[in-house]
């Protein structure tokens, strides 16, 4: 016989790896940077300068690069920009990762915080994470088919695969000149740049991969016109690319990651000689898989009565198609600007990102659920309010800037009574307006802030798992308006809040869940009839297993219900208007009468319970709870801090022990007392007693009464 095997060529992952790294760094403002009065945009981006891969590691090598656009704090209020720089030097670990494995290496900035400590020195706060995942190409032999003169049956299945035809890295550059308007001056210093590859497309054709997308250029400058020195220019560029790529068809399907490797913008004289146009340098690097797709038969198992087979099985991996989609959906929202920090008078520029946090199934498609961050660079004028935010660990209030403003209002209202009048002789001097700092409603925010701790406790909707508890949040307001009012102006300042534990955390909670033994009582049910043997076993084991949680009230009925033969109940004898007579579900009060007597030697609140007409053999007078549907009912409620269970067991002897599990929370021992009034009435008594025996206190549970047993019934 000969084993036909079909060859497939695949992308398979070899190792990951993820890492997070943090920035705390001050930094001071170079000398010939002007002072800086108030931030106006931040941007970073991570340069990696070089990865080096040895056994079980890539060391990663290179810096974060953080950017600023500010308004200086001089005379004339200029805007300036600095550039600095953070080394970044960090190893991932990679398993079975050996020297010259190529390291596919993603990053992105998750969080990037520049506070202003003073004019002359940042506090730079971020979050870089890196995702290293190194692939090998692998080649999977799978079985299609079995020749040979014997008589062969085969179980056969047909799938579809994916099987990697291309893969390739290559780069894509584009270039292109912009010229600036006639009508704007001469380019003197870039400030500020935005340089964006949006809406690129790749698609697969004949022996090349074409490429369609927007170039999407942002550029704010300084000009060598003296009354108007700023400037920017927004320009939107559509470009075309090709690669080469060998054995590249239309009917396979592309999977191509692409990552901007360089953007530049240089400023350049044009045919007169003057800085008129900006150079646009992009590179793209690509990550080119194209998969084919195709139909296979494999070899499940085989079998011949001339031969024994031994079939060898090996589990593989591999990729089927299936679904191939994409679509696009607009979002829109509205920033609003609080009125303290000045009319904005135009829209320089905006910018976003969207940040995609879970991909899932539903129920017509995928859902994709982030968040869309965005910024934009505005011009109003530079006095500001005091504004806070509110984060997770305390509040963050910038105190404003106060100062003189024009006053817009009041302008137009003297240029219409100048118009009315017909006066158009008279200059018109910009009234101005006092900005003063409101300060904050900090005993508001600590109201609003306010949260009691919550107790850790267990969920019954999703098989009573663990439900973590929750801090308590509050805030010193007293404390935050003292430093409110001794910082300086433009500053931020940070209110720390104080986090109250809960007295029964997640992890007390999963350290003492039901470990201890509060409450336990037996019964006999020997010498009974099968069919009252056969009912308390059936209602102890519906009651077995039941939790009731903190606040909570177990009702017997409410949990057992009808003794119904739906159920699985019996005839049995039970107590029926002073007589012994037959009823479904006989000997269901002896599971509620030993549940009662466990339930007294805890401190249990018992709410209703009550006692039998005549008195029972299982249990002492006193101790007995009877339960018919729907009444009478024995119920007790959980007074403790954490979760009781009800354990229930019934051995072979035909005896029922009835045990009440969770956290005792105090060093009393708790013991029933039955008190004899006469014959046929008594008090139950629970008596509390000290490590040394002592009854440190008594309560009174129940009163019973009872009428003499009807022998003859």
């Amino acid at each position: 016989m000969e084993l036909r095997k079909k060859n497939l060529h695949m992308m398979q992952k070899k190792s990951e790896a993820q890492n997070q790294i943090t920035f705390d760094e001050d930094y001071n403002v170079p000398d010939q940077k002007a002072d800086i009065g108030q931030i106006i945009q931040k941007k970073g981006e991570v340069e990696i300068e070089q990865v080096q891969v040895s056994e079980g590691k890539a060391v990663i090598q290179g810096q974060l690069i953080f950017r600023l656009l500010y308004v200086a704090d001089n005379p004339g209020k200029t805007v300036s920009s600095l550039e600095g720089k953070l080394p970044i030097e960090e190893t991932l670990h990679l398993d079975k990762v050996q020297s010259g494995d190529k390291v596919c290496l993603k990053w992105e900035i998750e969080d990037l915080t520049i506070h202003l400590i003073n004019s002359r020195k940042l506090n730079v706060k971020a979050i870089v994470e890196f995702l290293a995942v190194v692939d090998e190409e692998k080649q999977i032999s799978i079985p299609v088919e079995l020749k040979g003169e014997e008589e062969i049956s085969a179980k056969k299945k047909t799938i579809r695969v994916l099987t990697l035809a291309v893969h390739k890295k290559d780069t894509l550059r584009k270039k292109e000149e912009i010229t600036i308007a006639s009508n704007k001056p001469n380019i003197h210093q870039i400030l500020w740049k935005d340089i964006q590859v949006r809406g690129l497309e790749m698609r697969a054709q004949e022996g090349k991969v074409t490429a369609r997308g927007e170039l999407s250029v942002f550029v704010l400058y300084v000009s060598d016109d003296e009354a108007n020195p700023l400037q920017w220019l927004e320009q939107t560029m559509t470009f075309s690319g090709e690669l080469s790529c060998t054995g590249c068809t239309m009917d396979m399907i592309p999977y191509i990651d692409t990552t901007m490797l360089q953007s530049s913008l240089e400023i350049k004289p044009d045919a007169d000689g003057e800085e008129r146009v900006f150079l646009v340098d992009v590179v793209l690097e690509l990550d080119i898989r194209l998969y084919q797709e195709e139909t296979e038969t494999i070899l499940l198992d085989i079998y011949t009565p001339k031969l024994e087979c031994i079939p060898r099985r090996e589990t593989q991996m591999l990729e089927q198609l299936v679904v191939r989609n994409a679509a696009k959906c607009r979002v829109s929202d509205r920033i609003s600007v609080e009125e303290a920090q000045g009319k904005i008078l135009q829209i320089c520029h905006g910018e976003g990102s969207v940040k995609v946090d879970s991909v899932h199934r539903a129920e017509h498609g995928i859902q994709v659920e982030g968040i869309v961050q965005a910024s934009g660079i505005q011009d109003y004028n530079s006095m500001q309010d005091t504004t806070y935010e509110v984060t997770d660990t305390g509040l963050i209030v910038h105190k404003g800037i106060s100062g003189t403003r024009p006053d817009v209002d009041a302008l137009k209202q003297q240029i219409q009574t100048n118009v009315t009048a017909l006066n158009f002789q008279d200059v018109i001097s910009c009234p101005t307006a006092e900005n003063q700092l409101t300060e904050p409603d900090f005993a508001g925010i600590a109201s609003q802030i306010y949260t009691d701790p919550v107790n850790a406790t267990l969920d019954p909707d999703n098989g009573y798992s663990v439900v973590a508890s929750k801090n308590g949040t509050s805030m010193n307001a007293d404390n935050a308006k003292a430093e409110y009012e001794s910082a300086e102006e433009n500053t931020d300042i940070t209110i720390p809040f104080t986090f109250t534990e809960p007295e029964i955390t997640t992890e007390k909670m999963n350290a003492n869940l039901f470990k201890d033994t509060l409450g336990s009582y037996s019964s006999s049910a020997a010498g009974g009839t099968s069919g009252r043997i056969h009912n308390v076993g059936l209602t102890a084991s519906i009651c077995n297993g039941q939790i009731v949680l903190p606040g909570e009230t177990f009702s017997f009925n409410g949990v057992v219900g009808d003794t119904t033969a739906e159920k699985g109940y019996q005839e049995a004898a039970g107590y029926q208007d002073g007589k012994v007579v037959q009823v479904l579900g006989g000997g269901e009060c002896q599971v509620s009468s030993t549940l009662f007597s466990a339930i007294l030697y805890t401190d249990l609140d018992v709410l209703e319970r009550a006692n039998h007409s005549m008195p029972v053999h299982y249990v002492p007078s006193g101790m007995d709870a009877t339960v018919f549907w729907d009444s009478p009912d024995f119920k007790f409620e959980n007074n403790h801090k954490y979760p009781v269970k009800i354990v229930m067991n019934m051995d072979s002897s035909d005896t029922l022990t009835v045990k009440i599990l969770g956290t005792k929370e105090n060093d009393y021992t708790i013991e029933p007392r039955v008190e004899q009034i006469d014959e046929m009435s008594n008090v139950t008594y629970r008596d509390y007693k000290d490590a040394s025996g002592n009854v440190v206190k008594s309560e009174s549970v129940c009163a019973s009464k009872y009428k003499p047993l009807n022998s003859g019934s």
